[in-house]
């Protein structure tokens, strides 16, 4: 399952990212050297599944597991947990338009591996998808100004003008 999600994510992202290279074009060479990123891809994508392996056990894990355990409705054990994930991702930095777009965007990410870990049983997909997600954003392609310092290319950043 987990190899299935990080599959599925990266694949969606690539495609994602060639509709949004056609709508804008401007996408640069990031400021990290071919080497350095190469030298620190090893433990970036370890710490990257540190990272994302410890939020899908905490908010589609523990949190889900143990509303469910005590609330019937997928409105409580489904939508609390994804709606304090996605509230974490609030950057007071920010625009509220970019906050919308970030936290409807992140919510509908949180409410599909909440899904994920509901049809399959487990936290595998989950724990892929997120990963692919994250890798994607933070290594590969970056779109935020704040988060680009490792990422191999650098798209117009979302918190510019415009």
């Amino acid at each position: 399952d987990f190899l299935k999600g990080l599959i599925a994510v990266l694949i969606t992202s690539l495609f994602s990212e060639v509709l949004l290279y056609w709508l804008q074009p401007e996408i640069a060479r990031g400021p990290i050297a071919f080497s350095s990123w190469l030298l620190f891809l090893v433990p970036i994508v370890l710490l990257a599944f540190l990272q994302t392996s410890s939020e899908e056990m905490l908010f589609r894990g523990y949190l889900l597991r143990g509303l469910a355990c005590r609330f019937r409705s997928p409105l409580i054990w489904a939508v609390l947990p994804g709606l304090l994930f996605t509230s974490l991702h609030w950057n007071t930095a920010s625009t509220l338009a970019i906050n919308a777009s970030v936290f409807i965007s992140i919510g509908i990410f949180a409410l599909l591996l909440t899904l994920l870990v509901h049809v399959t049983g487990n936290l595998g997909a989950g724990f892929g998808a997120h990963l692919g997600n994250n890798l994607t954003g933070f290594l590969l392609i970056s779109h935020q100004e704040g988060y680009n310092g490792f990422a191999l290319l650098n798209a117009k950043p979302l918190e510019g003008p415009g």
